[in-house]
């Protein structure tokens, strides 16, 4: 099956055990099947980069890593003029930021899954389809 991730997913993948972050482990766990090859991640090409920006703004001792870490996953980036436009479709209508709802579009185009940390998101999309919160998300 065919992934999108979120940057507010990859973040919790990089934190220590000691981070008051939620759902940390349906994270790590969902990493584990990544890498393990149960799933297959594709990207809108903006995620390393809002990734490596929440890290160097909230833990920028993780940046490193967080590169290194992101880049050895070697997931496949996704983009199109379709892309592009649907997720300014959905940025419009739903109200959400066009960074957020490239992850979306990315989704809906494969017809694979958009993992999501974010409430406000999941809460303003989850009728377009081809969307899992992280804390309800069924591992493979």
């Amino acid at each position: 099956m065919k992934l999108v991730i979120d940057a507010s997913v990859a973040v919790k993948w990089l934190l220590g055990e000691d981070s008051m972050e939620t759902d940390l482990r349906a994270a790590r766990q969902l990493l584990l099947q990544i890498v393990t090859g149960s799933y297959q991640i594709v990207q809108p090409p903006h995620w390393q980069a809002e990734v490596v920006a929440v890290l160097a703004r909230r833990y920028p001792d993780r940046v490193k890593i967080a590169v290194e870490a992101l880049d050895a996953l070697k997931s496949e980036t996704l983009e199109s003029d379709a892309i592009y436009l649907r997720a300014a479709s959905i940025s419009r209508e739903r109200g959400q930021h066009v960074f957020d709802t490239l992850y979306h579009a990315v989704a809906l185009e494969i017809g694979g899954a958009f993992v999501t940390a974010v409430e406000r998101y999941f809460m303003a999309a989850y009728r377009l389809g081809c969307i899992e919160r992280l804390s309800s998300f069924r591992l493979a």
